[in-house]
């Protein structure tokens, strides 16, 4: 389910764009720095947007140019920032979770040898975050279990990835208001991710015969059923969870340079992809 909390880099200014990629630059740098240069095939927006949104919460980062490992004839911005470090712990826990899903649901073989690389780096964050990953497994297993029994509750499936995105937003040392605002923008944007790969993947669903929460709540007999109400039924359900995460934003006190470039994310890069899915079924 990686891959939906993008920006629009083309609508950010020149400074927002630099700030970003030194961001995931810099995630990408400390994934390998801190966990072994295999960890850096996890790199993704998704993380790259939560060290941002807790980095707007700290003291600012700092910017600076540096050499890619990949390409060390080109110089790149990197970030420095503790958020980063903390994205990182949580990059590599949430990805070896995934390989252990598409292990025992697809019986992967580049799963299995993904999760053979990633032992010793999830051994590492196991030490420090062994609640949070009880915590995740669970509630990952409540959504399996829910998707094994073909649920036709929208909002059943949907919060439990919602609660296990609200685990990662959350900032223990931060004041009660700020835990509160993260908790909600995780908890929605779990289930926007949700619900969006549920319409991503629903033709491919149908062809193999697998669970899809939209086929289920519906009754949908082929992917052109989903055209017409059932498809501006989700869009109501999704544009009521992107009003809850403005709300939660804008009640984070979140530092100047970050805001445009959250704002960015939620508003026209997750909130675009919401428009791109749905307009494959008009």
């Amino acid at each position: 389910m990686f891959g939906f909390i993008t920006p629009n880099l083309n609508a950010l200014s020149e400074t927002d764009q630099n700030t970003f990629r030194g961001f995931y630059c810099g995630l990408c740098r400390v994934l390998g720095n801190r966990h072994g240069q295999v960890t850096r095939l996890g790199l993704n927006y998704d993380f790259t947007f939560l060290a941002i949104l807790h980095a707007a919460l700290d003291t600012p980062p700092t910017l600076s140019d540096g050499h890619c490992v990949y390409n060390p004839f080109l110089k790149k911005p990197f970030a420095s920032a503790s958020a980063l470090e903390r994205a990182a712990d949580y990059s590599v826990l949430l990805t070896a979770l995934k390989l252990e899903d598409d292990i025992t649901d697809e019986k992967s073989l580049s799963a299995r040898l993904g999760r053979f690389f990633y032992r010793p780096a999830l051994r590492h964050v196991e030490e420090k975050e062994e609640a949070r990953l009880t915590a995740t497994r669970s509630l990952l297993g409540e959504l399996y279990r829910l998707e094994a029994e073909n649920c036709a509750v929208l909002d059943q499936v949907s919060d439990r990835f919602g609660q296990v995105l609200k685990l990662f937003f959350d900032l223990p040392d931060a004041t009660p208001e700020i835990r509160s605002a993260l908790s909600l923008m995780g908890y929605h944007c779990g289930r926007v991710v949700y619900l969006l790969d549920a319409v991503s993947d629903l033709k491919e669903d149908f062809k193999k015969k697998e669970y899809n929460p939209l086929i289920a709540r519906f009754n949908l007999s082929c992917p052109e059923d989903f055209s017409g109400e059932p498809k501006e039924r989700i869009r109501r359900n999704l544009m009521r969870s992107f009003a809850e995460l403005g709300e939660a934003l804008s009640a984070l006190p979140v530092a100047d340079w970050a805001k445009p470039i959250l704002e960015n994310v939620i508003y026209l890069g997750l909130r675009g992809r919401m428009d791109e899915e749905l307009k494959h079924y008009e």
